[in-house]
């Protein structure tokens, strides 16, 4: 039957509106302003407080997202514009800006995700900056249902066989939460307080009465490899960190905390914290050439508890912090796309100036105290660091010792 009259033009009107909304929808997405725009944003945010980082990325990431999910983390993932260079040295609440950045993401997905298993939740997820998104999706999907010991085995589970450290690390960050407080608690209210932004639910962020610092490594001897339990400990090492740096007594009440517990964990809660200090702390002040400063950071550490011989997890946490921030400041390099220096623009020039600037930040080590220079070599070494090490022909005597006999261990988080 012929339509007539207004219902003609009523349908025609219908259909260019809907044509209009979605070439709108796919042009905010795509266009190169809106793209420009959000990269503005992030670069302001890695301006901000450190503390404060992560809210305003996430907070930035909500604010772009119009409902088309699948291709918004895509412009997202190609964004070539994104930069996560600072006005310092600092590393943010979870690590680098870049790395904290993809924890946002990955928080994002766990909220607006509609997919019926924690695997196809994943698949959403890059291998970004130290996997920080799988890291942040785990993290609030965790917090939403309750830390169950059930969740956290399929989380380890379902990682790839190139992400198991990386997966380890973060199931202990969420054991000591589950076992303590969640550390989102205190970055919702952040983000709450400083940014307006608000979530979909309510959390239960504390689950116990009473915190146990014994039961995340309990836990993790229960869910991961044997031979990943020590990336699980880091974990536990970095959630410490990371409320130290909301606690007006900073690093001395975690180290109190490991001063109570069992024996048979003490170690390996000091260790890691004194690792993940080395990473956090002493490394940007390595990176800003604040070497007195930096060295005084350890020794103040492991004057607390008297463990002069667990000073060495300091340092090689220096060197994979120095190697985290290098991946931070050119993640064009591990981008699912081919090197720029494969690329005809990419001149001789670049390639020297690349090979001298990695060369720089390898001699950083070498103002480590004597001793404890090979340790932060190892760590550099344990990062994403090696990879443009190699790819750019750099030679350094001490790393070039190392490299013949280096075992699979890898810088989490």
């Amino acid at each position: 039957m012929l339509l007539k009259g207004k219902n003609k033009l009523a349908v025609w009107a219908l259909l260019f509106l809907g044509t209009a909304l979605a070439f709108a929808t796919v042009y905010y997405f795509v266009s190169r302003e809106a793209r420009e725009e959000f990269s503005r944003d992030i670069e302001n945010c890695n301006l901000v407080e450190k503390e404060l980082r992560f809210s305003c990325y996430r907070t930035v990431i909500g604010k772009y997202y119009k409902g088309n999910f699948e291709k918004f983390l895509g412009n997202i993932e190609s964004n070539t514009d994104l930069t996560f260079k600072g006005k310092d040295t600092s590393y943010s609440i979870f690590g680098t800006n870049c790395h904290t950045f993809y924890h946002a993401l990955g928080d994002f997905i766990a909220t607006n995700n509609t997919e019926p298993n924690i695997q196809s939740a994943l698949n959403h997820c890059s291998l970004s900056c130290t996997s920080g998104c799988m890291m942040g999706l785990y993290k609030r999907t965790a917090l939403a249902n309750g830390f169950p010991t059930d969740l956290l085995r399929e989380f380890y589970k379902v990682c790839s066989e190139e992400t198991r450290h990386q997966c380890a690390h973060e199931i202990g960050h969420l054991l000591h939460d589950k076992y303590t407080t969640s550390i989102l608690g205190t970055l919702d209210r952040i983000t709450g307080e400083q940014y307006g932004f608000s979530y979909p639910q309510e959390y239960n962020y504390t689950l116990f009465e009473s915190a146990n610092l014994d039961a995340p490594f309990e836990e993790c001897r229960q869910i991961v490899p044997e031979d990943e339990r020590s990336y699980c400990y880091t974990g536990v090492g970095h959630n410490l960190f990371l409320f130290s740096e909301f606690s007006p007594d900073g690093y001395k009440a975690q180290f109190q905390g490991c001063m109570d517990i069992a024996e048979a964990n003490r170690e390996d809660c000091f260790g890691f914290l004194l690792f993940r200090i080395g990473i956090n702390s002493m490394a940007p002040k390595f990176l800003s050439s604040q070497f007195v400063e930096g060295n005084e950071i350890c020794q103040d550490a492991v004057g607390i508890i008297g463990r002069d011989d667990l000073m060495f997890h300091c340092y090689k946490g220096v060197g994979g912090g120095i190697g985290l921030f290098v991946e931070s400041e050119y993640p064009e390099y591990f981008a699912d796309v081919e090197f720029p220096i494969f690329d005809e623009e990419y001149k001789l020039e670049d390639i020297k100036n690349m090979k001298r600037s990695l060369l720089d930040f390898a001699t950083l080590c070498e103002v480590s105290p004597e001793q404890f220079e090979t340790q932060c070599f190892q760590g550099l070494l344990g990062t994403k660091y090696k990879t443009l090490y190699l790819l750019f022909g750099v030679k350094q005597e001490d790393i070039e010792g190392l490299l013949p006999n280096l075992d699979d261990f890898e810088v989490s988080g």
